[in-house]
């Protein structure tokens, strides 16, 4: 038994690389014939592929201990059980990290938590990097921006007993200031203050002089 891509060397002196029955006749030390049959096979030749694939960020290790991280066609030749080759084919494909970004926006005082579970309160651009259900790198990019309260205000005269509707609903009848906190079109306080003040009724005085019978 040899294995494949090997020859043997008959005993007639030929030498044949496929199975078969060979026979050779050979001369002895007393000039008679002997015949020596061979029955000689060929072992196939071992041949295995592998598909595998990983995330970009990692190696791999081919079955001959070599560590590679490159996408590709890999071939090794090992001695199998029988000592003949076993030619091993690993066609190698990469995944790439996955990359997303986001814009949030929050109101001032507020926090936000980033993909990596993490709470901030300041304004800037995060890069969290987590594992997808893959297994591989998830590359997220948050650009954070905190919006501030909008304020505004006004200035409002009434007459002496008339009533005000402040912007958060109270009615008022009283000189002051006052401040209403809404939730503006964003989501975040509007904060509106007024400023009232009250014009008091006007008095005069007029004397008259009349004639009796008039």
């Amino acid at each position: 038994v040899i294995c494949y891509g090997a020859t043997y060397a008959l005993p007639g002196g030929g030498t044949v690389g496929a199975s078969g029955i060979y026979k050779d006749t050979l001369s002895n030390f007393r000039g008679c014939d002997s015949i020596v049959t061979t029955n000689l096979t060929v072992s196939p030749l071992i041949a295995t592929t592998t598909n595998a694939v990983i995330c970009s960020n990692i190696t791999y290790t081919l079955p001959d201990g070599t560590i590679v991280n490159t996408a590709g066609t890999y071939k090794d030749t090992l001695v199998a059980r029988n000592g003949c080759d076993s030619v091993i084919t690993t066609n190698l494909s990469l995944i790439a990290a996955s990359t997303f970004s986001q814009t949030i926006n929050r109101c001032t005082g507020q926090n936000y938590t980033l993909p990596g579970g993490n709470a901030v309160t300041t304004a800037g651009t995060y890069i969290d990097t987590i594992n997808t259900t893959a297994g591989c790198d998830s590359i997220i990019t948050t650009t954070l921006t905190f919006v501030s309260a909008v304020s505004s205000s006004q200035s409002i005269t009434l007459c002496n007993g008339n009533t005000f509707m402040l912007p958060g609903g109270a009615a008022v009848t009283t000189a002051g200031v006052y401040q209403d906190t809404l939730a503006a079109q964003g989501g975040c306080d509007s904060i509106i203050t007024t400023t009232i003040t009250i014009k008091p009724n006007a008095t005069s005085t007029q004397t008259h002089t009349m004639c009796s019978g008039n």
